[in-house]
């Protein structure tokens, strides 16, 4: 009988049934072999990592940070042609959007052709109407359209993007300048014999976070062939803005009266300085374009005179205030300037200068100004007042760019 073919195994001898076990032990073995060796790599640097965890756990060194992976992309942008570009968005400026991506650095697309675009990050938005709106971005309902979550009293707003001229536009630099220079002459003749001359100037120039400004006056008078006054004053200072009102400054003025027996007054000050109102912070057209600044800080004073007055050199606080108030924009301004030195050695040791008027717009940039200048001195040089006055008349030009 026929009972099928059977392994020649069932047939060997125990001798070759233990050579055909080692053999086989010997395969597993090498196999074995192979699976450690190309395991080892990985135990031992897990291995490591954990010796590195318990001796810095022992000396209480910070464990080696591990590199966390880098955050999604924010911004995913759709072509019309089906290209998908994910990554952040930068700005879109003349018609060429800028996408940073993750690996590719940043990539410029045309924005004619971008079909939608998606966005968590909130851009913000130059419309065509020069209209300013900032939030996240969304495709819109619409083709070629997206939608913007304002996430204010705007809410959700949807337009074409044919609509849109820019997207995180860079900031355009706040340059600009103005002032003004008046004079004023009076002479009188025959019983009277008077004759006087004053001039002032104003300069004020901004550029981004940088502001700096000039003042000078100057004054002259005599009567019947004698002079009775002649004096000088001038000013510098430099702002640096830090936040759009804070702002440090430093600044320089000096002062000469003959009639104060004064060849010299010099301050030389520094502190901080707050920009209270700007133009545009209202809307009505009495208030749409006044200014106001505060400063305080400190000062080093001296005081260089003639004759037998002694000469002095103190520390000294410093404020000032300026307010300049076009009333009727373009017709009539009003304006205040005060600075003050109280001496850090004494209160009772004060020196203030105001100045204050009208300004009135007479033919384009032509101006004329009514205006009062006082200062104060509570420690006079010997034979002199505390309190000095002058009423002034001018004429002159501004500009204000």
């Amino acid at each position: 009988m026929n009972h099928g073919m059977r392994s020649p195994s069932m047939y060997a001898s125990p001798i070759n049934r233990v050579g055909i076990f080692l053999r086989s032990a010997k395969q597993r073995l090498l196999l074995l072999a192979f699976f450690a060796a190309a395991l080892s790599p990985i135990a031992a640097d897990e291995r490591a990592a954990t010796d590195a965890d318990a001796t810095a756990e022992i000396t209480g060194a910070p464990a080696k940070a591990k590199t966390p992976p880098p955050p999604p992309p924010k911004s995913t942008i759709k072509l019309k042609d089906g290209s998908i570009i994910k990554g952040d968005v930068v700005d879109m400026v003349d018609g060429k959007l800028k996408v940073k991506t993750e690996f590719g650095g940043e990539v410029p697309v045309q924005w004619s052709q971008v079909a939608e675009i998606y966005s968590e990050l909130k851009l913000r938005l130059i419309l065509a109407d020069d209209t300013a709106v900032t939030g996240s971005v969304e495709p819109g309902d619409d083709l070629d359209s997206m939608t913007v979550n304002t996430a204010g009293s705007l809410g959700t707003l949807s337009f074409p993007l044919t609509a849109v001229n820019a997207i995180n536009p860079p900031k355009e630099k706040n340059s600009s300048y103005k002032g003004n220079i008046n004079a004023g002459f009076n002479m009188q003749d025959g019983n009277t014999n008077n004759k006087s001359f004053t001039a002032t100037a104003e300069l004020i120039v901004r550029a981004d976070v940088h502001r700096v400004s000039l003042r000078g006056l100057t004054s002259y008078a005599e009567q019947s062939g004698e002079v009775n006054a002649r004096n000088s004053r001038g000013s510098v200072k430099y702002d640096l803005f830090f936040t759009e009102r804070f702002y440090w400054l430093i600044s320089a003025l000096f002062e000469q009266d003959s009639f104060q027996d004064l060849n010299l007054r010099t301050a030389l000050s520094t502190g901080l300085g707050y920009q209270v109102l700007e133009k545009g912070d209202f809307d009505a057209d009495w208030s749409k374009e006044i200014a106001v600044y505060a400063e305080a800080g400190a000062s080093y004073f001296s005081e260089d005179f003639d004759g037998g007055s002694a000469d002095e050199q103190r520390g000294a606080g410093r404020w000032a205030l300026n307010i300049d108030w076009p009333v009727i924009p373009a017709k009539m301004t009003l304006f205040h300037n005060q600075e003050g030195f109280p001496s850090a050695e004494s209160l009772e040791e004060i020196y203030l200068i105001t100045e204050q008027g009208i300004r009135f717009n007479l033919l384009k940039n032509f101006i004329s100004t009514l205006q009062v200048n006082w200062r104060w001195n509570n420690a006079p040089a010997p034979d002199t007042e505390r309190s000095d006055t002058a009423y002034l008349f001018t004429l002159g030009y501004t500009f204000d760019k």
